[in-house]
């Protein structure tokens, strides 16, 4: 999945590759360092896993406010690269922008549970609205007889979403996780987050 992920952003035109690694599995950071693909790596240690949000806050420094995107390696794509379509989407918006796939029965036996999203159309973009609560990493995905939009692995975000995962940071009780979801939630309720198909 890591060589998979890279080759996406490879693929995507990225340049460079922030990669939050921890300690306690040096087998990721040694599988990397022997990537052969056109990326810069820059390799930032995770000290405790403390979640998503919190490597991204980790990785502050490297990004250098500047844009930066999430390519979360255990959601692979078959088919056309979401990495391109959410940089594509991003660029013309300049909006925090997150990938969005339509999840059927069949998708839903095998996606985790990632919670949905509710979108609209707004000057021909599609408008994240509001996003629901992602559920267990052991969980699957319920989604009944009728498809449903779910946020899925892939955010261009704008420099100042830092902010917002600072705030989420501040309000976790001591030693919590910090994932991204509530953070894509604020945005979402400031009317800021958009949303791509991807397949």
């Amino acid at each position: 999945a890591l060589y998979w992920a890279l080759d996406e952003a490879a693929s995507a035109g990225l340049l460079r590759v922030i990669l939050v690694v921890t300690p306690h599995k040096p087998v990721i950071e040694a599988a990397a360092r022997q990537y052969q693909g056109p990326l810069e790596l820059e390799f930032v240690p995770q000290t405790a896993f403390r979640g998503l949000g919190d490597a991204i806050l980790t990785a502050r420094d490297a990004l250098a406010g500047s844009p930066f995107l999430l390519l979360q390696p255990d959601q692979p794509f078959d088919g056309p690269n979401p990495t391109t379509a959410v940089l594509a989407a991003y660029h013309v918006s300049r909006r925090t922008t997150v990938a969005v796939a339509e999840i059927g029965p069949a998708e839903a036996a095998r996606t985790g549970a990632l919670g949905r999203v509710t979108t609209r159309l707004v000057d021909g973009r599609l408008r994240a609205e509001a996003l629901g609560t992602r559920g267990s990493s052991l969980g699957r995905f319920d989604v009944g007889i009728e498809p449903v939009l779910a946020p899925v692995g892939r955010v261009a975000y704008t420099p100042d979403a830092l902010d917002d995962f600072d705030a989420v940071s501040a309000a976790a009780p001591p030693g919590a996780e910090v994932d991204d979801r509530p953070v894509l939630q604020r945005i979402a309720a400031r009317g800021n987050l958009d949303g791509v198909m991807v397949p």
